[in-house]
């Protein structure tokens, strides 16, 4: 049963010697290699045209399919220029919660449409302090911490806002939600999944959340 994890955070990283414990000489395959009938699926871009772009990479989706819809954390990111400067002031993310809703509720829509089946991805939760850092540099630190009330992790409670959004769309649509967002946090190694920002996993983050995804798969099989 053939599977794609459409995602503007997952393009790659599944090598074995990406993941946790898995070095060349490991007998376990990569994911990429065990698992043939998945792919992964770039989206992510201009709001405006992003309903074209995801219609586009729909074309090669067959009825019985499974996608796993992922749109990342750059979707709900603010302008930290913007807050540094007015810290006071009124700010918005990217993408406002009916924003947010209304690209996945496009993309459910027609995924099922075609016959296929949709599983929703949670974002991984932050590294707050490296985050933290990640979008102050450059700026006025105190001004972008006062915005967050003093506290670095008021930024993985914004982004748990954005999880909830996900589950409320899963029950709404009644399909089943993949959830890595306390996962990678559990793991021992947790900081060397992510990269230099603390909000992208890196190649190594990557191979542990496509893993996940690949074990979820097989137990629907």
């Amino acid at each position: 049963m053939r599977y794609s994890i459409f995602s503007n955070m997952i393009n790659g990283g599944t090598s074995a010697k990406n993941r946790p414990g898995k070095g060349a000489g490991s007998s376990r395959a990569s994911h990429a290699e065990a698992t043939p009938s998945c792919r992964i699926v770039r989206i992510g871009g201009h709001k405006l045209r992003e309903k074209k772009s995801l219609d586009r990479r729909l074309k090669d989706v067959k009825a019985g399919d499974w996608v796993v819809l992922e749109y990342g954390g750059n979707y709900c990111d603010y302008d930290w220029a913007a807050i540094s400067a007015y810290p006071d002031g009124e700010h918005s993310p990217a993408f406002s919660f009916g924003q947010f809703r209304e690209i996945y509720s496009y993309a459910i829509t027609r995924i099922q449409a075609l016959g296929a089946k949709a599983a929703l991805l949670t974002l991984p939760a932050l590294l707050p302090q490296r985050y933290f850092d990640h979008v102050s540099r450059n700026l006025d630190r105190k001004h972008i911490l006062h915005w967050l009330r003093n506290d670095v992790c008021n930024l993985n409670r914004w982004h748990d806002e954005y999880n909830d959004e996900i589950l409320s769309l899963a029950a709404q649509y009644h399909i089943p939600v993949i959830d890595i967002s306390k996962d990678l946090l559990l793991l021992s190694h947790a900081e060397d999944c992510y990269k230099d920002d603390g909000m992208h996993p890196n190649g190594r983050g990557q191979g542990v959340i496509a893993e996940l995804v690949a074990n979820w798969h097989n137990r629907q099989a």
